[in-house]
């Protein structure tokens, strides 16, 4: 189970496809905003179906249409939670729900997360192809990572109260200049 916080703006708002936080999009996870087509979040999944734990392809939940406004900040929480193949993806904005996917659309691949050592990108795609694209155009801001799914009650507590640290977070980037992020 997981859980992925962040706070962001963009300086665009049409024409593009970017990743706000990537851990190997075809390894563990990927959260990238999209505006061809539909104004979207989705949230990337690899498969752990490959020979000795390789990846297999790439399982993906799309938000509900979701349009962002050019340097306006948001708050953005994805939650993954569920077991083996059984996963559902929920996104938060700003604190309130904007949907949540129990089926991902995917490559022909199990439903089952890999689990890696991969570096986390901020801002960035990582790929096991080495390859750097999807440049987030904006900012991010106090990145926090749980290995649990956190209610809506406590999504509410760091929108309202980012100092709240309760469950603790696995990882936090504050990027305030400080030496305290772990």
């Amino acid at each position: 189970n997981l859980t992925l916080s962040l706070w962001f703006n963009s300086t665009k708002t049409s024409g593009w496809d970017d990743v706000l936080i990537s851990k190997n999009v075809r390894g563990e996870f990927d959260i990238q905003y999209l505006t061809s087509g539909t104004n979207h979040f989705r949230f990337l999944q690899g498969s752990s179906s490959g020979t000795s734990g390789a990846p297999a392809g790439i399982n993906y939940y799309n938000s509900p249409t979701y349009t962002i406004s050019a340097n306006t900040w948001y708050h953005l929480v994805v939650t993954r939670e569920g077991s083996g193949t059984n996963w559902i993806v929920n996104f938060y904005v700003n604190g309130i729900s904007i949907g949540s996917v129990a089926t991902p659309t995917s490559s022909p691949v199990t439903n089952t997360p890999r689990i890696t050592d991969e570096a986390i990108y901020i801002g960035r795609r990582n790929d096991d192809w080495n390859t750097a694209y999807y440049y987030w155009q904006g900012s991010i801001d106090d990145v926090r990572i749980y290995n649990t799914v956190l209610t809506p009650n406590q999504i509410l507590n760091i929108v309202n109260h980012p100092l709240i640290t309760i469950p603790t977070p696995v990882a936090w980037l504050k990027f305030n200049n400080s030496n305290t992020d772990t």
